[in-house]
């Protein structure tokens, strides 16, 4: 059996209920106590935190990277989440601490994948909201990302922020919108869009 199969088997089937709390309907279990457990378990175990991931709609999303080990045996699970509110909606210009609460609470989510620990708690969250599917007008989407790279072409910061407030009207256009740029393309952008904030 491996590591990580060990790790499974004796932490998936931890009873956390005792830890959980609710807020809006919704059970949590709080990061320090998650992470006690884990470190009562395994305590040679830490985290990392990356840089926060900003969108052009001014949302952001976290990342937590866990490393299991004991001994010589360890290996990594990397969870990310957005930085959200009570009503588990995206958050608009998060500031520094509900960027610390999205945090902990990925930091939570990336223990749960690692080592199965409280994953019970997750099930049935993640499932898609049944709603209608929204047809994306192609030609409309085609023209926001012509604008959006000619601006970027021409550093014009103000035009991109006008183009993904536009966006902002519309979440299922602006996420298609988004797909057709690369990695490259967004860190520039986002640079282009705190230059204007900054002004």
């Amino acid at each position: 059996m491996s590591f990580e199969q060990r790790v499974w088997q004796e932490m998936s089937k931890l009873n956390v209920n005792d830890k959980t709390s609710k807020k809006m309907n919704l059970t949590y279990l709080s990061w320090s106590d998650c992470w006690s457990i884990l470190a009562d378990h395994y305590p040679q175990s830490y985290y990392e935190f990356g840089e926060p991931i900003f969108y052009p709609n001014d949302t952001a999303e976290v990342w937590c990277e866990v490393t299991i080990k004991q001994g010589d045996s360890e290996y990594k699970r990397k969870m990310f989440l957005p930085v959200m509110d009570h009503k588990n909606h995206a958050i608009t210009s998060p500031d520094s601490r509900q960027i610390s609460d999205a945090r902990q609470r990925c930091l939570v989510k990336a223990i749960a994948i690692a080592t199965g620990l409280g994953l019970y708690i997750y099930r049935g969250e993640d499932l898609p909201v049944e709603k209608p599917v929204k047809r994306i007008d192609k030609e409309k989407k085609q023209a926001y990302v012509a604008q959006m790279l000619e601006a970027l072409n021409s550093l014009d910061g103000l035009a991109i922020r006008q183009l993904s407030d536009e966006l902002r009207e519309d979440e299922d256009l602006m996420s298609e919108v988004w797909k057709e740029f690369n990695s490259k393309q967004k860190a520039a952008m986002k640079s282009l869009l705190h230059e204007v904030r900054d002004q």
